[in-house]
Parts: C-alpha cells; sequence; structure tokens
C-alpha cells in the first residue's frame, strides 16, 4: 500500500493521532519535474530571447486519498481529525513509499472532495505546495557548532540555505560573529531581553537567523511562570545573512563571542533538485 507522512510545523498536543491510518491512498502521486522560471523576449526581428532565470516554480503533489468508517459518526470524527491535521498549511512531507531519502517542505495545503457515500465515506485529493528542492533526510540532523572551533561543511549539492540556532549560554554576551568561509555577520545584543505590555520580563533561550528568508525568530521564556513565547525579530547585524549560506563544495564554519560560550546548532537544509 501507498503511504505519505505529514508533519505540520506547529504540532498541538491534540494532533497526536495517526493519519495514515484513517487514510487509502488510491494511486500513486505524480511527482512533477522541477520547472525553471523563464523570460521569453521577442525581438525586432520576430526571432524570440530567452533568460534562464535559476529560479524554480513550487511544485504541486497531488495524492487522491480515500477513508471508510462504519458509521457517520465515526466519519465526522475522523474527517475533524484529518482536516485539523492539514489546517497547519506549512510543514514536511515525506512520500514514504516513492523516496525514502528526502523530504519536501510544503507552503500551502488544498483539500478538495471528490464524493461522499452513505455518510460513511469520502474520497478526495490533498494538493501540497512544495517548494522546488527535494531536502535530504540525511543531513536534517541539527550538527554542532561549538565557539573558537572551524568546522567543515562538505556540500556536494545545490547551494543550501541553514538556518543557525543560537542558544542562550553567555547571556551577557553583546556581540556573535558567525563566518562562513570569507564572509561574516556580526550580531548585536543577540539575547536582549523582551518586556511585554504587562511588563513581564522574558529571556531568550535560543533564535533562529533564517538564512533564505532573511529573518530571526526569538523563543523566550518567563523565568517567573515558565511561560513561552516566539517573536520575530530585527536582526541587528552588520553584513550579509545570504553571505553565511553553504555553498556547492567544502564550507569553512566558525563562530566567536566577546563573552563566554555558546552552543550553536546548524540546520544544513541540503538539497538537490
Amino acid at each position: 500500500m501507498y503511504t505519505f507522512k505529514y508533519i505540520p510545523n506547529t504540532k498541538r498536543n491534540t494532533d497526536n493521532f495517526n493519519i495514515s491510518s484513517l487514510l487509502k491512498v488510491k494511486t500513486a502521486p505524480i511527482i512533477p519535474l522541477p520547472e525553471e522560471i523563464v523570460d521569453e523576449v521577442t525581438l525586432g526581428d520576430g526571432t524570440t530571447s530567452y533568460r534562464h532565470t535559476g529560479v524554480y516554480k513550487d511544485r504541486k503533489i497531488t495524492i487522491e486519498c480515500s477513508f471508510l468508517k462504519n458509521s457517520k459518526e465515526a466519519w465526522l470524527d475522523n474527517f475533524s481529525a484529518i482536516k485539523r491535521c492539514f489546517k497547519n498549511q506549512q510543514g514536511l512531507l515525506y512520500l514514504v513509499s516513492d523516496d525514502s531519502s528526502h523530504y519536501f517542505k510544503v507552503k500551502n495545503i488544498e483539500i478538495d472532495i471528490d464524493s461522499r457515500f452513505h455518510g460513511v465515506g469520502s474520497e478526495f485529493k490533498i494538493t501540497f505546495t512544495c517548494d522546488p528542492y527535494r531536502y535530504l533526510i540525511q543531513f536534517a540532523r541539527p550538527y554542532a557548532l561549538v565557539t573558537d572551533k572551524t568546522i567543515q561543511l562538505n556540500n556536494q549539492r545545490e547551494k543550501a540555505y541553514p538556518i543557525y540556532r543560537v542558544y542562550n549560554t553567555s547571556t551577557n554576551a553583546n556581540e556573535i560573529g558567525i563566518f562562513c568561509n570569507l564572509n561574516v555577520v556580526y550580531i548585536d545584543n543577540p539575547f536582549e531581553k523582551y518586556t511585554d505590555y504587562h511588563e513581564e520580563i522574558y529571556l531568550v533561550t535560543y533564535f533562529d537567523i533564517d538564512t533564505e528568508n532573511g529573518y530571526m525568530i526569538t523563543h523566550y521564556r518567563n523565568p517567573h511562570n515558565g511561560e513561552t513565547l516566539k517573536r520575530y525579530t530585527t536582526i541587528k547585524t552588520r553584513g550579509s545573512i545570504d553571505a553565511i549560506a553553504l555553498q556547492e563544495g567544502v564550507n569553512d564554519v566558525y563562530c566567536v563571542v566577546d563573552v563566554g560560550a555558546l552552543k550553536i546548532d546548524i540546520l544544513r537544509n541540503y538539497r538537490e533538485l
């Protein structure tokens, strides 16, 4: 039987059900080839000029599913569970039966119900709009980077845009530097406290630098009540964030901090078309 797995980026305790046990995939999905965006210009002599942009369109992967229950009530309960799972429309898609080495990053999900029979069964299509690249499961685990120690990351694929996850192990740090090859990004006041409108103070537990999208997500914790929150924050940097992406070939990565030592995890995001 064909199987797939979808893991939403935001997973709640109420979503710990096994969706694959509810769904039966009718046929293996067609995985479209990556399609480059090409600009066409008609010249004055009637000929056409093509400019290859090197940018690829999103891939749409449609999976046809069905499920059958023995009562209308069970059908409603299970269909609600399915909708809850796919409500968080960003996550990771694993096509287990087709490709056990890669996963796709999902950007949007659409569900179309094709039929419903006798109140106990349905057939529907789930369309996943994905990043054009396939990401390698082998390199999905974080890679540790320790202060003042150079590591070498060998990327024999497309240029990769990692996430640098920086933990607050040096509370008094005023400046962090992350080096990749001959490029560097400096971050000022990386662990600045956050005060909400109730004047509750939150301390940074860690922050993620997303080199592909150019933003930082900071994760905080209230030391008094343990409440956590995360915020998209403006990075106080010097240097181009894109410059610390991982090029094809060997990349020398290094980090420094003005006070103490840091723990940094690198989510490599190695990918190929």
